[in-house]
């Protein structure tokens, strides 16, 4: 399994998980919700979508494995 990274965009860390090679056909995951992340979609299809494809998966702001949503 791809080990994921959190990214800055923005100013806010986004968990992102990339599968495939770069000079393939793209894919971007983003799942359902409230309180889904992409781990279910990536421990089930990520790494087979990535034989053909770059896929790329992320949780959404605030869900899970990215930055969580500060309300002031």
């Amino acid at each position: 399994m791809i080990q994921g990274n959190r990214i800055n965009i923005r100013g806010k860390e986004l968990y992102v998980e990339v599968y495939g090679a770069a000079h393939q056909d793209a894919i971007l995951y983003l799942h359902g919700g409230p309180g889904e992340s992409c781990y279910d979609f990536s421990f089930e299809q990520a790494e087979k979508l990535g034989e053909n494809f770059y896929v790329v998966s992320i949780d959404q702001r605030g869900v899970c494995r990215s930055e969580e949503i500060h309300f002031r």
